[in-house]
């Protein structure tokens, strides 16, 4: 696959892993440094675009998020960030953050930003951080009516085939870089899709052996046309994009329940540079006596 644009519905971890990637630093309400002419250009880069959207909409309407850090279970799902009180020793509270997809509140420390005077309680390894980020709907669909409602939009764009992400590449996992923790362009860089898929109107799944999401914005997320009925429990560290602790881990943790997530437009490609190719040779196969 060279390039797609169309559908593309983002599956378990992939849906986690997009969210905790673009969407979530947004929610993050951290004050901008003052400092002289010469910095204040590097600066304005770390800006959340958020602090000048609190009530406008980011969010389909049927969507809502809320940071709840006194959970220790949803949905069936283990929630792993939760605490009892901050760095800052304000008692852990839930937190409705995105409304009917309105944007009520971020999440903040004892210091204020623009907008939010009061603390949320979520300042852990000295900066705001979500505990337990749960993306709530109003109605969720199975799993038949989210492949139909799929593959029709798939026939709408007049594409032989749609996209369905289920691994993205866990930010995670990679050393901490330099700089800023946080860039806010238009758009973010997104880690590959691991494992992702064409799945053709017959319903067969052709493997992409690599992939990447181009040019996703908190905007994407305002086409989110569909969620599913199931949700997945993500957890993972928030020692990401530049942000240090003293030790890793003592990163703290942040859990995401979201449903599957059906966007009705994205951008990908074949990843810039060399990919490495599959083996010439599959697998030897053993029988019982030569084992």
């Amino acid at each position: 696959m060279e390039r797609y644009t169309g559908p593309v519905l983002l599956e378990g971890q992939a849906a986690a892993e997009l969210l905790a990637q673009v969407f979530v630093p947004r929610l993050l309400g951290e004050r901008t440094p003052e400092t002289n002419a010469q910095y204040r250009a590097l600066f304005s880069q770390s800006r959340n675009p958020f602090l000048d959207k609190l009530g406008a909409r980011v969010l389909p309407r049927s969507l809502g998020i809320r940071d709840d850090p006194t959970l220790d279970e949803y949905a069936g799902g283990r929630l792993l960030g939760g605490y009892r009180v901050d760095e800052d020793g304000v008692p852990a509270a839930a937190t409705n953050l995105v409304e009917a997809g309105i944007l009520r509140a971020l999440l903040t420390t004892r210091n204020p930003v623009p907008g939010m005077a009061v603390s949320t309680g979520n300042r852990r390894a000295n900066r705001p951080v979500p505990s337990n980020l749960l993306l709530t709907s109003a109605a969720g669909s199975d799993a038949q009516e989210m492949r139909a409602e799929f593959m029709q939009l798939v026939d709408e764009y007049g594409l032989d085939y749609g996209v369905v992400v289920r691994r993205l590449g866990n930010r995670s996992m990679k050393m901490p870089s330099a700089g800023l923790p946080y860039s806010f362009g238009e758009s973010e860089k997104v880690e590959s899709a691991n494992l992702a898929f064409k799945v053709f109107p017959d319903g067969r799944e052709e493997l992409i052996r690599k992939a990447e999401l181009v040019a996703v914005s908190d905007a994407a997320f305002k086409d989110i046309v569909a969620v599913s009925a199931t949700r997945t429990a993500y957890t993972y560290d928030h020692a990401r994009d530049g942000i240090t602790v003293p030790l890793r881990s003592s990163a703290p943790w942040v859990t995401i329940s979201t449903p599957d997530l059906l966007f009705e437009e994205l951008t990908m490609r074949r990843p810039v540079g060399n990919v490495p190719r599959p083996p010439f040779a599959a697998h030897p196969v053993f029988d019982d006596q030569d084992r």
